[in-house]
Protein backbone atom coordinates (compact mmCIF):
# COMPACT_ATOMS: atom_id res chain seq x y z
CA UNK A 1 0.00 0.00 0.00
CA UNK A 2 2.77 2.55 0.84
CA UNK A 3 3.44 5.28 -2.14
CA UNK A 4 5.77 7.23 -2.76
CA UNK A 5 5.41 10.40 -4.24
CA UNK A 6 8.24 12.43 -5.89
CA UNK A 7 8.25 16.37 -6.47
CA UNK A 8 11.77 17.42 -7.99
CA UNK A 9 13.89 17.85 -11.13
CA UNK A 10 12.78 15.05 -13.79
CA UNK A 11 15.05 12.38 -13.87
CA UNK A 12 15.98 10.50 -17.11
CA UNK A 13 14.45 6.99 -17.87
CA UNK A 14 17.72 5.18 -16.78
CA UNK A 15 18.15 7.19 -13.23
CA UNK A 16 14.39 6.62 -12.74
CA UNK A 17 14.57 3.07 -13.09
CA UNK A 18 17.65 2.88 -10.60
CA UNK A 19 15.76 5.17 -8.50
CA UNK A 20 12.78 3.49 -7.77
CA UNK A 21 14.30 0.09 -7.22
CA UNK A 22 16.89 2.12 -3.84
CA UNK A 23 13.49 3.70 -2.63
CA UNK A 24 11.31 0.93 -2.91
CA UNK A 25 14.13 -1.29 -1.56
CA UNK A 26 15.67 1.38 1.00
CA UNK A 27 11.01 1.88 2.06
CA UNK A 28 10.67 -2.23 2.24
CA UNK A 29 13.56 -2.88 4.51
CA UNK A 30 12.80 -0.30 6.97
CA UNK A 31 9.13 -0.75 6.88
CA UNK A 32 9.09 -4.17 6.74
CA UNK A 33 6.94 -4.85 4.30
CA UNK A 34 7.30 -6.49 0.71
CA UNK A 35 8.67 -4.45 -2.19
CA UNK A 36 5.52 -5.50 -4.22
CA UNK A 37 3.33 -3.50 -2.32
CA UNK A 38 5.31 -0.12 -2.79
CA UNK A 39 4.30 2.15 -5.78
CA UNK A 40 6.15 5.17 -7.09
CA UNK A 41 4.88 8.32 -8.47
CA UNK A 42 7.07 11.15 -10.29
CA UNK A 43 5.73 14.17 -10.41
CA UNK A 44 8.58 16.50 -12.39
CA UNK A 45 9.42 19.99 -12.24
CA UNK A 46 11.44 22.51 -14.50
CA UNK A 47 14.06 24.90 -12.83
CA UNK A 48 11.63 27.57 -13.76
CA UNK A 49 8.62 26.15 -11.58
CA UNK A 50 10.63 26.32 -8.37
CA UNK A 51 11.72 29.36 -5.87
CA UNK A 52 12.08 29.81 -2.61
CA UNK A 53 12.13 32.16 -0.17
CA UNK A 54 10.74 34.29 -2.51
CA UNK A 55 13.12 33.70 -5.87
CA UNK A 56 13.15 31.15 -8.78
CA UNK A 57 16.04 29.09 -7.27
CA UNK A 58 18.99 27.74 -9.04
CA UNK A 59 18.91 24.32 -10.29
CA UNK A 60 21.29 22.98 -8.11
CA UNK A 61 19.33 24.43 -5.16
CA UNK A 62 16.29 22.87 -5.51
CA UNK A 63 14.74 20.71 -3.68
CA UNK A 64 13.25 17.31 -3.83
CA UNK A 65 10.39 16.23 -1.88
CA UNK A 66 9.42 12.81 -1.50
CA UNK A 67 6.14 12.36 0.11
CA UNK A 68 5.48 8.90 1.71
CA UNK A 69 2.07 7.61 2.09
CA UNK A 70 1.67 4.51 4.64
CA UNK A 71 0.15 3.10 7.47
CA UNK A 72 1.19 4.44 10.89
CA UNK A 73 4.56 3.18 11.52
CA UNK A 74 6.64 4.16 14.25
CA UNK A 75 9.49 6.63 14.49
CA UNK A 76 12.48 3.91 14.84
CA UNK A 77 11.10 2.94 11.40
CA UNK A 78 10.52 6.80 9.88
CA UNK A 79 13.90 7.18 10.75
CA UNK A 80 15.06 4.13 9.09
CA UNK A 81 13.71 4.98 6.05
CA UNK A 82 14.11 8.91 6.03
CA UNK A 83 17.91 7.44 5.84
CA UNK A 84 17.69 4.84 3.40
CA UNK A 85 15.77 7.03 0.84
CA UNK A 86 17.70 10.06 1.39
CA UNK A 87 20.51 8.14 0.86
CA UNK A 88 19.37 6.31 -2.25
CA UNK A 89 18.35 9.71 -3.63
CA UNK A 90 21.55 11.05 -3.24
CA UNK A 91 23.80 8.19 -4.73
CA UNK A 92 21.66 7.57 -7.75
CA UNK A 93 20.83 11.42 -8.54
CA UNK A 94 24.17 13.04 -6.81
CA UNK A 95 21.68 15.64 -5.70
CA UNK A 96 23.34 17.26 -2.23
CA UNK A 97 21.62 15.87 0.62
CA UNK A 98 20.13 18.82 2.36
CA UNK A 99 17.77 19.30 -0.82
CA UNK A 100 16.39 15.58 -0.29
CA UNK A 101 13.04 16.19 2.03
CA UNK A 102 10.83 13.45 3.17
CA UNK A 103 7.54 13.89 4.48
CA UNK A 104 5.40 11.16 5.90
CA UNK A 105 1.86 11.44 5.85
CA UNK A 106 0.11 8.56 8.02
CA UNK A 107 -3.16 6.89 7.26
CA UNK A 108 -5.51 5.15 9.40
CA UNK A 109 -6.71 1.94 7.81
CA UNK A 110 -9.58 3.26 8.06
CA UNK A 111 -8.59 5.94 5.29
CA UNK A 112 -7.33 3.77 3.19
CA UNK A 113 -9.43 1.56 0.61
CA UNK A 114 -8.56 -0.86 -2.39
CA UNK A 115 -11.09 -1.37 -4.92
CA UNK A 116 -13.70 0.01 -2.38
CA UNK A 117 -13.39 -1.36 0.61
CA UNK A 118 -11.65 0.06 3.62
CA UNK A 119 -8.79 -1.57 4.48
CA UNK A 120 -10.20 -1.83 8.01
CA UNK A 121 -12.91 -3.95 6.90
Amino acid sequence: MPFIEITGVDQKDELRGRLIARLTDGLAEAFDISREIVTVYFRPIAARDYAHAGELAPPAEIRNFLKVHAFRRDVAMKRRAAKAMTDAFVVTTGVDPKNVVIYFFDRDPQDVAHGGILACD
